[in-house]
């Protein structure tokens, strides 16, 4: 089993190599060529780059692709096809985050004791602004061009069932990468 210090360092970690692995992907002419080859693939690239939006390792990648699809195709297009590519793997990182890893590692019940400890959860159930406002920021960093992992624990902490999960991710990631698109067809 693993212990905190080594969760915490194997988190930093890959941190620290998805940043440099995306600015070596920028940098790189052959991330140029994918972007090319998902731009020459149509709507399927679309969905490709809405695959890659949700990941940390992939976020800026697929940010840039959309951005970039924006200008050649329809933006009320590319959202939909995008956010079901990147409502599936938002639903694969949901059912890891919350199915295996708070099973196996008993995350959420740690955080959870935590909570309990300081009555914060007694006062959030009670709170009705808070009851629905940290839901709601977990859904807005799914929207966010920012990883999606954040937003999905906190949906995945605060007890979100599957039925729910898929509407609002399906419907954050649209927005956002409407906003993406319709950017990338604007300064184009």
């Amino acid at each position: 089993m693993i212990g905190k210090t080594e969760l915490k360092l194997l988190h930093i970690a890959i941190l620290i190599v998805s940043i440099f692995a995306a600015g070596y992907f920028l940098a790189s002419p052959d991330f140029h060529k994918v972007i090319e080859g998902l731009n020459s693939m149509g709507y399927l690239g679309a969905f490709i780059a809405g695959l890659f939006f949700s990941s940390m390792f992939t976020t800026v990648p697929a940010t840039v692709s959309l951005f970039i699809l924006g200008n050649s195709l329809n933006p009320l297009i590319i959202a939909p096809i995008a956010a079901v590519g990147a409502m599936l793997a938002d639903f694969l990182i949901f059912s890891i985050i919350k199915y295996k890893l708070a099973h196996h590692y008993g995350i959420f019940d740690r955080l959870l004791l935590w909570f309990r400890e300081r009555r914060t959860v007694k006062y959030i159930k009670k709170h009705k602004v808070l009851k629905y406002s940290i839901p709601a920021i977990g859904a807005f960093i799914i929207a966010s061009p920012l990883p999606d992992e954040l937003g999905i624990a906190i949906l995945g902490a605060s007890k979100y069932n599957t039925k729910h999960f898929f509407i609002v991710a399906f419907l954050m990631n649209m927005l956002g990468i409407l906003t993406i698109t319709y950017f990338g067809n604007m300064f184009f």
